[in-house]
């Protein structure tokens, strides 16, 4: 694991990465009202779809293959480093042409041809995105953890100064030349630090750059962005269910408010995948399973001490959150909000720990899985939602969830023996469990958010603390040093 100095670096730059996301939807949310957020909502979310997890899927298998070679054989490293430029070309170069001459067809499927101008506005994200996630991944294998810190720094300084400003100026034509122009910054932010200070030989030194095979890339980068992508249609795709099934754009745009507070665990664990997977892989190269199984059981329960709370602070003051986030037009959005935090909370655990099968080359049995909850998920809405209220879509989620992490848990123990402790999420339980009772009597107000929340979050940890959940060998494992983290 990085040094304590570099996960400190880390999440501060995870945690101002996504406190910007927030400042961003809130502002847009506030700019645009219900209406036109939901509109805007239906656009960027299948846009960032495909930029972030198709964009992403072959420099996260760069990363595992560069934390790899850095161990067995360094001088392979360029060599791994084009052919992977080479596949993100290709693939990206055909998926942004069939994005925007497919925008029309899009459009009429959701049966709103007015989004299709939308959607061709924010194809350009897609090529940029992928252009960034490149070089993002390229530090990340090569565990340069401050450099890929600092993008994040560039990342979250271009959203808040470029979308609310062109937002306020053009509306929504404004949102989307601003999520396009914010990877397109970061990238050349990247391109420069790379120049100056390369993360790996120049290509120029090494006699051959197609070393490392092409198809090697692709054959483990398909499974990658195919589990990625079915991961956030499990996560995101309840908004066009619900645009299909009620035709109402307010409602997607309540919707997509709740679902954005709701998924601040798995934007906050996202950090975690950055180190899980080059820890993995280099543990399961050297075959070093002990190592593999502390790394994971440290990092679930690091994950479920986290979501407790969370989960807690938002099924207590939904209408308060929603109103300081959103505004007093988002307010409707409470009744989506506690079971998606719960939901959401639970699925950010799997999609993080889906990254030690990553790590690990075993891929395919998080894929299985979500593809399986998927289907489930689909016939169960399909079913219910043409008869009963909008709000049953949370309640789904919900139980997907729940049937996914039980699915974790034995998995978990079959293929590398960590076995969850049944006791101490027990004891996490009865912990938050006390906190929320204290939460819920206190009262869904601002003044009271501020005034007990806080106390009650210090008592809880208290209470980890008495039970033994949390002890001090965590500390001890969370400062073990790695070489080359800077």
């Amino acid at each position: 694991m990085p040094s304590l100095n570099s996960l400190i670096f880390l999440f501060s730059a995870e945690f101002l990465f996504y406190v910007s996301g927030y400042v961003v939807q809130m502002i847009t949310g506030r700019l645009l009202g219900p209406t036109d957020f939901g509109r805007f909502s239906l656009v960027i979310t299948l846009t960032l779809l495909i930029a972030n997890l198709i964009g992403s899927g072959i420099p996260i298998t760069m990363s595992k293959f560069l934390s790899e070679t850095a161990t067995k054989n360094s001088r392979r490293l360029p060599s791994v480093r084009y052919q992977s430029a080479k596949a993100q070309i290709l693939v990206i170069s055909a998926i942004t042409l069939v994005f925007f001459v497919s925008a029309d067809f899009i459009a009429s499927v959701l049966k709103d041809p007015s989004l299709a101008p939308l959607f061709r506005a924010a194809t350009f994200i897609i090529p940029f995105y992928a252009l960034d996630s490149f070089y993002f991944y390229l530090f990340s294998g090569m565990q340069r953890i401050k450099t890929q810190s600092a993008l994040k720094f560039v990342r979250s300084f271009l959203r808040v100064s470029l979308i609310p400003l062109l937002t306020y100026f053009f509306h929504l034509r404004g949102v989307f030349w601003g999520y396009n122009l914010v990877p397109a910054g970061v990238f050349l932010t990247a391109l420069a630090i790379d120049h100056w200070r390369p993360a790996i030989p120049r290509l120029d030194k090494i006699e051959n750059k197609n070393q490392f095979p092409l198809k090697k890339i692709f054959s483990l980068a398909f499974p990658v962005t195919f589990f990625l992508v079915l991961f956030e249609i499990l996560m995101s795709f309840d908004l066009y269910f619900l645009k299909y099934f009620f035709h109402n754009d307010a409602l997607a745009g309540d919707y997509n408010a709740a679902l954005t507070i709701a998924r601040i665990p798995s934007f906050i664990f996202y950090a975690l995948t950055l180190l899980l997977l080059p820890s993995i892989s280099e543990s399961s190269s050297v075959a070093n399973t002990e190592r593999t199984r502390k790394i994971i059981i440290f990092t679930s329960r690091f994950m479920l001490i986290i979501s407790a709370p969370f989960i807690v602070f938002t099924s207590a003051y939904p209408r308060t959150i929603l109103s300081l986030i959103f505004g007093e037009k988002f307010i409707s959005a409470a009744s989506f909000l506690p079971s998606l935090a719960f939901a959401s909370s639970l699925l950010a655990i799997f999609y993080v720990l889906a990254f030690a099968y990553k790590g690990a080359g075993k891929i395919k049995i998080p894929l299985i899985a979500v593809s399986v909850a998927i289907l489930f998920n689909a016939i169960l809405e399909i079913t219910i939602l043409s008869r009963t209220e909008a709000k049953m879509v949370t309640n789904i989620k919900l139980a997907v969830a729940i049937g996914l992490i039980f699915w974790l848990w034995f998995s978990l123990t079959k293929v590398f023996q960590s076995q969850i402790n049944l006791a101490e999420i027990g004891k996490i339980a009865i912990a938050s469990g006390m906190i929320f009772l204290l939460a819920h009597w206190s009262g869904d107000s601002i003044l009271t958010m501020f005034l007990f929340f806080p106390p009650l979050l210090l008592f809880y940890f208290g209470l980890l603390f008495s039970f033994g959940v949390i002890t001090p060998e965590d500390k001890k494992f969370f400062l073990r040093k790695k070489k080359n983290n800077g």
